[in-house]
């Protein structure tokens, strides 16, 4: 923010999956200046199923033409991915967990999840819930780890809704 000249800037922030958990410690830093986070599908824990579906992802990235749709993103894809899949895979990584962090989120809080997502349990978003009483938690049915990908109208709705209440708020 600083580099960027936006230090005394409120930004509204947007994750998918680790985007989203980087949303989330970003917002319970202390003194943070978010003024609002949407987070789909974050994780804030370890869970087998994480574990599984990354490592089957390895077999989508080496024989399913993953790495070729991720290149167009990355100059070093290879790094990145194995970096990813192996950090997530690892068994030093199973006790990873961000919940005690959560509580300190004071700003507004949407969370989405789909409720076939294959990289996480929708433990994950009730865990948030648990700690972050008034985030509001989107379950969208027959949707896996990615609304954006397979119901991106649906999410857009859902973003919009939440960004015209705050507006709505701010104007009161």
């Amino acid at each position: 923010m600083r580099a960027l000249s936006l230090e005394h800037e409120k930004p509204l922030l947007f994750g998918h999956s680790d985007g989203a958990t980087i949303a989330l410690l970003f917002a319970a830093m202390e003194n943070s200046p978010v003024r609002a986070a949407i987070a789909v599908a974050p994780h804030i824990n370890v869970e087998d199923i994480t574990q599984q579906s990354v490592a089957a992802s390895a077999d989508w990235y080496e024989n399913r033409g993953l790495k070729q749709r991720l290149e167009r993103y990355h100059d070093d894809v290879d790094s990145t991915f194995w970096r990813w899949c192996n950090a997530w895979k690892s068994d030093a990584f199973k006790g990873w967990n961000i919940e005690a962090l959560l509580p300190a989120i004071k700003c507004p809080l949407l969370v989405v999840q789909g409720d076939e997502d294959e990289y996480a349990s929708l433990e994950q978003i009730y865990g948030i819930k648990r700690a972050v009483p008034h985030a509001q938690l989107i379950v969208m049915p027959r949707v896996r780890h990615s609304p954006h990908i397979e119901r991106p109208e649906q999410l857009l709705e859902h973003c919009h809704a939440f960004l015209s209440s705050l507006e709505k708020e701010r104007q009161q």
